[in-house]
């Protein structure tokens, strides 16, 4: 018995088959398929110069294993333990929009800035490092459950398996998939309008009230830049005194949901006069020239809260004026003048601190861009 017994296991062993007994592995078939690997996949490109022929042959290069067909042809079924997707690439004027879809609803989207002439490189690249990084289960999805397209439609002979759901688990609702909003603008520009009045610190006292006009501008990063004018008006004696201030500004405009928290440094000039009965009264600084403008200093803070309006991104806002200035005329230092008039002098310029209320919009210039993906390829 021991010669026929040594017959079979050699025969047995010539044919591959693996003997009585022995637990050890067989050879393995390096065509059959991979759990987890994308056998098949559809392919729909949008946009590019030769229908998406250069962009197919990119793509076959780059993944060998990968049976690519393009959209409106028959696609083979999936192999046992291999999956299906769906690829749709679509070219823009400087960018690609990559959506790779699989058969079991994972939907993953990649958005890259491509040159004008090269273009198939980096999208053929790009997608062979997705479907890599997929392959090994590193990638995230960025939906889940998403509707199929019906290019991944099963076929009428094939068989799904269908994971049931807990009675106590609704089915998730089909996720829609949003385009990005628009870039913020690059600027906004802040016409306002207010009213209020000024009063004198040092030395103590009223010294008018009035409106004034400003205009802001506003990066997206914070920046302020603010011109302003501002109006005056007094009775002294049986004049009316009469100011006007032109005032630049730097800052920040701090904002946070609606509310708003503008500061700006500011250095303004002032002209000032007598005015009576609608008419000027000139004056003469110690029977010399016209007395010189003022020349000032300050600080304004503007708290107010703003909100959309229209269809086009402007906002209303409102809000308070709160400003603190330091003035005088040029000489040795800044020196406050003093207006001699028949029933006692009236002094200007000093320490002030300004109150009022504001009203105005913000009227966005421009659009910004966004940022470049950075993307890797071979």
């Amino acid at each position: 018995m021991t010669i026929p017994w040594t017959i079979a296991l050699a025969v047995l062993a010539l044919n591959g088959e693996p003997a009585p007994g022995d637990t050890r592995p067989g050879p393995v078939d390096p065509r059959a398929p991979v759990a987890g690997r994308i056998g098949v996949a559809v392919l729909r490109a949008d946009g590019f110069r030769d229908h998406g022929g250069e962009l197919e042959r990119a793509i076959s290069l780059r993944l060998p294993g990968l049976t690519l067909v393009p959209l409106g042809q028959h696609a083979p079924p999936a192999q046992f333990g291999s999956l299906r997707a769906f690829i749709e690439i679509e070219r823009r004027a400087a960018s690609v929009r990559l959506s790779l879809i699989l058969a079991d609803g994972r939907a993953y989207l990649r958005e890259l800035e491509v040159d004008a002439d090269d273009d198939v490189r980096p999208t053929a690249g790009a997608l062979a490092n997705l479907v890599a990084a997929i392959e090994d289960d590193t990638a995230v999805p960025d939906q889940e459950n998403v509707p199929l397209p019906a290019a991944l439609a099963p076929e009428p002979e094939a068989i799904t398996i269908e994971k049931p759901v807990p009675e106590d688990r609704p089915k998730p609702a089909p996720v829609v998939i949003k385009p990005a909003p628009p870039p913020p603008p690059r600027w906004e520009l802040g016409p306002t309008l207010r009213i209020g009045g000024a009063i004198g610190l040092a030395p103590p006292g009223l010294r008018g009230a009035g409106a004034g006009l400003g205009l802001d501008a506003r990066a997206p990063s914070g920046l302020l830049l603010a011109l302003d004018v501002q109006w005056l008006t007094r009775a002294a004696d049986r004049f009316q005194l009469q100011r006007v201030r032109i005032a630049l500004g730097l800052g920040y405009a701090f904002r946070r949901g609606g509310f708003e928290l503008p500061i700006a440094a500011l250095v303004g000039v002032e002209p000032w006069w007598l005015a009576q009965a609608g008419r000027r009264v000139p004056l003469r600084a110690d029977n010399g020239p016209p007395p010189a403008p003022l020349l000032g200093l300050g600080l304004r803070i503007s708290p107010g809260y703003s909100a959309n309006f229209g269809k086009h991104g402007a906002r209303l806002r409102v809000g308070a004026r709160m400003e603190l200035w330091t003035s005088g005329q040029a000489g040795a230092g800044l020196r406050r003048p003093e207006l001699r008039l028949p029933n006692g002098p009236i002094n200007l310029g000093g320490v002030e601190l300004q109150l009022g209320l504001e009203v105005g919009v913000w009227l966005p210039v421009g659009r910004g861009v966004r940022r470049k993906p950075r993307t890797t390829g071979p």
